[in-house]
């Protein structure tokens, strides 16, 4: 599955903005979708590896 372009622009964003404040990125979800209730793809983004996660994987506690 490819990652859409508004994806990569908010990651892009993200890391841009911590290299101004010379800091890192920490791991954080993705979670697309109309609202939390309909939850459409999930992606894990650590440093610049943009991972999808299938929707079975993701357990939300």
């Amino acid at each position: 599955m490819l990652v859409p372009d508004e994806t990569n622009t908010i990651v892009a964003k993200k890391v841009r903005g911590a290299a101004k404040r010379k800091a890192t990125v920490q791991p954080y979800l993705i979670v697309v979708g109309p609202d939390l209730s309909n939850i459409e793809r999930n992606y894990i983004v650590t440093d610049d590896n943009i991972t999808y996660i299938h929707m079975y994987t993701l357990i939300i506690l």
